[in-house]
C-alpha cells in the first residue's frame, strides 16, 4: 500500500512540475562576462547511476548475509 501511495504521490509532482507555467525573461541569469551558465551535460543521470548501484548494493548484501545464516 505504502509502495502504490509513493508511487502516486511522485506521478502528481511530476505532471505538476511540467504544468508551471513559464516563467517568462528572455536573459540568462548567468550569461555575460563569466560565459555560460555551468550546466551538466548528463541531465542527472549520474545520480540516477549511482543511487540505482547503491540500491542494488545494499539488496546484494543483504541476501548474502541472509544466506550465511
Amino acid at each position: 500500500m505504502k509502495i502504490k501511495l509513493l508511487t502516486l504521490l511522485l506521478l502528481i509532482l511530476a505532471s505538476a512540475a511540467f504544468a508551471l507555467p513559464d516563467p517568462g525573461g528572455g536573459e540568462l541569469p548567468c550569461g555575460g562576462e563569466f560565459g555560460p551558465c555551468p550546466i551538466p551535460i548528463d541531465g542527472g543521470v549520474g545520480i540516477l547511476l549511482a543511487s540505482g548501484i547503491a540500491l542494488g548494493g545494499a539488496k546484494w548484501l543483504k541476501e548474502k548475509r541472509k544466506q550465511q545464516r
